[in-house]
């Protein structure tokens, strides 16, 4: 999913449950924030105190120069945060494909729950939470490391019933253009990586780049061939992003109700589940969807509350915060900051994922 899901359908989900704007706002910039903290760095403080930051994602520039075809930095980025593993089948390479709302997936949920309840980085916990939740929606069917059941039939690859033809042609030139900028270094470098290992079981594509961005437009109707088994898969991507959101809504609903028992929803979810289906089913680029979910939160048509002030997504706030910490009066004062809590959540998200439960379900990547 994009910036539109992430955040500003993130925060809109969450104030319909009920959160405050703070805390919803909180989590639903956790949430986008996953695909902005791109750099593994750290700052020392004149008192020898040190911020460190990991990576949750990786930049178009990592991508194009050597980080896909490191396998341990594929297993710490791409598997814990965007491509959680479903845990099904019998073998590793079934066993490490997403699946929508797995069964690991929800246990992620509900231990992060728990630990949110009493944490100081709670609320970044569970924006954490809900990206990585959010994407087993639109990425299932992939795998977070570079392997042969990622790769796709190019020419299997079909747009359905797009009602707009000049979005059509933008879809297929943006697909194209995408092909073209990584098919040259990509995938050859990761062809030769992985070669070069005699890792035959994880050689191949990595996460959903085989189809581009299709599977993160949220209005999107499409289907496609794999290569390996040639099983062709078809995706009802309004339909599948308007289950994500009802179970996101469920699952900040039950987080409100175990900070405080007396926790209420503004909304039904059945109530603005139409309206929600329409904002999903426009076929506009991302600023158009982004305006679509202001738009509506500014004028009451999901909840009615005062006046948000918490719609414009800008990932500088917290880089800025992570930059000024050696200007701090001291260190200890970086536990106030939201991305150093952010990286506490990132984190604890990690080590849970790779070292508790992805190990529980016989998966032993890192």
């Amino acid at each position: 999913m994009q910036t539109d899901m992430h955040y500003y359908g993130t925060y809109a989900i969450a104030r319909m449950a009920g959160l405050s704007v703070e805390i919803a706002k909180t989590i639903a910039f956790s949430a986008q924030y996953v695909d902005d903290s791109t750099q593994n760095d750290s700052d020392e403080h004149p008192d020898g105190g040190l911020i460190y930051g990991i990576a949750t994602a990786h930049s178009n520039g990592q991508v194009t120069k050597n980080r896909l075809v490191n396998l341990k930095e594929q297993k710490q980025v791409w598997t814990p945060f965007h491509f959680l593993p479903g845990g099904e089948g019998s073998t590793l390479a079934e066993k490490l494909q997403c699946k929508k709302d797995s069964i690991i997936a929800q246990e992620m949920i509900k231990n992060h729950m728990t630990f949110a309840k009493n944490s100081e980085f709670g609320p970044q916990l569970m924006g954490i939470a809900c990206h990585v939740y959010a994407d087993t929606f639109s990425h299932y069917g992939f795998t977070g490391i570079s392997t042969d059941t990622n790769e796709v039939d190019a020419d299997s690859i079909t747009l359905i019933d797009v009602k707009d033809k000049e979005m059509e042609a933008y879809l297929l030139n943006k697909h194209n253009r995408f092909v073209k900028k990584y098919a040259p270094s990509f995938i050859i470098k990761i062809w030769r990586a992985i070669a070069n290992r005699a890792a035959e079981a994880f050689s191949g594509s990595l996460g959903h780049g085989g189809v581009g961005t299709y599977p993160d437009r949220p209005y999107l109707h499409w289907q496609y061939t794999y290569e390996n088994h040639h099983k062709t898969s078809h995706r009802d991507n309004p339909a599948t992003f308007l289950e994500g959101c009802e179970k996101m809504y469920k699952l900040l609903l039950a987080y409100g109700k175990r900070c405080d028992k007396t926790h209420k929803a503004l909304v039904p979810f059945k109530d603005v589940k139409d309206k929600i289906d329409t904002i999903l089913r426009a076929e506009l680029p991302m600023e158009g969807r982004i305006n679509l979910w202001k738009t509506s939160i500014i004028t009451n048509e999901l909840y009615s509350a005062e006046p948000d002030e918490a719609l414009d997504y800008d990932h500088r706030i917290w880089e800025k915060q992570k930059a000024g910490f050696h200007l701090l009066s001291n260190s200890a004062m970086a536990k106030k900051l939201d991305v150093y809590k952010f990286h506490q959540a990132a984190t604890y998200h990690r080590y849970y994922v790779l070292k508790d439960l992805l190990p529980k379900h016989e998966i032993i990547i890192f």
